[in-house]
């Protein structure tokens, strides 16, 4: 008897106990939806390199090699065929003459491929650029005749009042008077340039055509090209740049009559001889008062400005 009442409870106690087990797992079953999101960035890539690099003129020139055609490079050997003076111990400006050269040059160039908008400046700077030149006219230099006297035909020999030199011809002889003749003529009948630049384009460049640094007349030459193709410089994003110009030059040892005696002629006004004065006709007389930057230049100048940045 009391086993049967036993046997009851267990099974009742087992009943429940399977009751609360579904009760417990009804409690904590549920739905559930989910999403998640993430994103980087770096830095988006620039790259442009502006580089400007090279030396144009020098203080000193070495001699020709046998058998080649140009008579001197920049260099900075210990023996020279040009080479400027020493002024107190002090080594003046850099300088250029007949048979001078610089075949390697000055080299500005834009390269590069940035994942930006991009757009460059350029400009001459604060420079006053400059080439040098011998302008149109008849240039000659007036030396001294020493020994001249009463007995001496005078008549080709020139006279001077202040800086206006006057043929003699037939007017006579005065022992106050000091007489020149005229050497070194030389009749320019274009302006004359004795630098010859060449400028080579690098990359996308378009080739420049001009043939001096500057003009005379103040119109564009080189220089101002350069700065403009430069500033003309610009891209989207990822569009490659490889854009840049080559500057050289050289002044020709020349063997031509007429091209010594225009050299010869800018030598003279670069030495300021007080005594042999360089002349240029005006009419009928000649006047050593000559302008500089308009009658003739005897100094080169080259300033550039580059920026490449990036835009909206």
């Amino acid at each position: 008897m009391k086993k049967n009442v036993f046997l009851k409870v267990a099974a009742a106690m087992l009943v429940l106990c399977l009751a609360s087990t579904c009760a417990i797992g009804t409690t904590f079953a549920k739905y559930t939806t989910a999403d998640s999101a993430s994103d980087t960035a770096r830095v988006a890539k620039w790259g442009i390199t502006v580089a400007v690099s090279g030396t144009l003129f020098g203080k000193d020139y070495a001699a020709a090699t046998a058998g080649t055609d140009v008579a001197n490079r920049i260099t900075a050997a210990t023996s020279q065929s040009v080479a400027t003076a020493s002024v107190a111990g002090v080594r003046d400006k850099n300088i250029v003459a007949p048979g001078t050269m610089n075949d390697t040059g000055f080299q500005v160039k834009i390269t590069g491929t940035p994942e930006v908008q991009y757009k460059a400046t350029a400009g001459l700077n604060s420079v006053t650029i400059e080439d040098i030149f011998l302008a149109t006219g008849e240039w000659g230099v007036m030396v001294p005749v020493y020994g001249v006297n009463d007995a001496t035909d005078i008549s080709g020999y020139y006279t001077v009042s202040g800086t206006t030199y006057t043929l003699n011809g037939a007017t006579a002889y005065d022992s106050a008077k000091t007489y020149y003749a005229l050497h070194d003529y030389v009749n320019v009948t274009a302006d004359y340039y004795p630098i010859a630049w060449t400028v080579t384009e690098i990359g996308t460049a378009p080739a420049i055509t001009e043939t001096h640094l500057v003009n005379a007349d103040g119109t564009d030459g080189i220089a101002a090209k350069i700065a403009d193709n430069l500033a003309a410089v610009a891209g989207n994003a990822n569009d490659g740049i490889n854009f840049g110009y080559t500057l050289t030059w050289e002044w020709e040892f020349s063997v031509d009559a007429a091209t010594d005696a225009k050299d010869t002629i800018l030598g003279n006004l670069m030495a300021a001889d007080t005594t042999n004065k360089v002349v240029k006709k005006t009419g009928a007389t000649y006047t050593s008062a000559l302008t500089d930057g308009t009658d003739y230049n005897l100094e080169i100048a080259f300033g550039l400005n580059v920026t490449v940045d990036q835009v909206n």
